[in-house]
């Protein structure tokens, strides 16, 4: 009946396995994104101006994490987006049968 209903199945359960995964990475994504847009880090005030204070969290490996985890995200959930996609395009013409002559 279906020949491609195998594909909703993996669909489903991958939406039930990943959907807690990326709830919680879109939560991560948002922390990135706020502490790239908070920008560079104030020198502290209590610091008197002849001592070296170095920045431990710089701005740009924060703006280059944000980046390498965008990618990552992406790369997880394209395949199952285009998976989705193309479901309509599989499922159409099934269970709909072709007349045996055609009326013009």
């Amino acid at each position: 009946m279906l020949k491609h209903y195998w594909l909703f199945i993996l669909l489903q359960f991958a939406a039930l396995i990943f959907l807690p995964l990326w709830l919680v990475e879109a939560l991560m994504l948002a922390a990135m994104t706020t502490s790239v847009a908070q920008g560079p880090s104030v020198r502290p005030p209590e610091l008197k101006e002849d001592e070296k204070w170095e920045d431990e969290d710089p701005l740009y490996l924060r703006q280059m994490s944000l980046a390498i985890f965008s990618i990552y995200l992406l790369a997880q959930v394209a395949p199952l987006l285009s998976l989705a996609l193309a479901m309509p395009v599989l499922f159409v013409g099934v269970g709909i049968r072709s007349p045996k002559r055609a009326i013009f």
